[in-house]
């Protein structure tokens, strides 16, 4: 996790990263720099961006939250 490489532990903890930034005033990029920086780049993961588009190309939207 948080290595050179991708690993399955990255994978499970995306989502709820991903979705949790931004709704809770704990979490903020003030605090915890190194953690966005961490969402960032598992955002710009490929596997990533391909999920997302498929499912804009589905629901016409995306979003982590509701």
């Amino acid at each position: 996790m948080c290595g050179a490489f991708l690993t399955g532990a990255d994978i499970l903890l995306s989502f709820p990263l991903i979705a949790s930034r931004g709704r809770t005033a704990v979490l903020t990029e003030q605090k915890f720099p190194l953690l966005w920086k961490y969402i960032a780049k598992l955002e710009q993961e490929p596997g990533y961006k391909k999920g997302v588009k498929k499912i804009v190309e589905i629901e016409g939207s995306f979003s982590a939250t509701i």
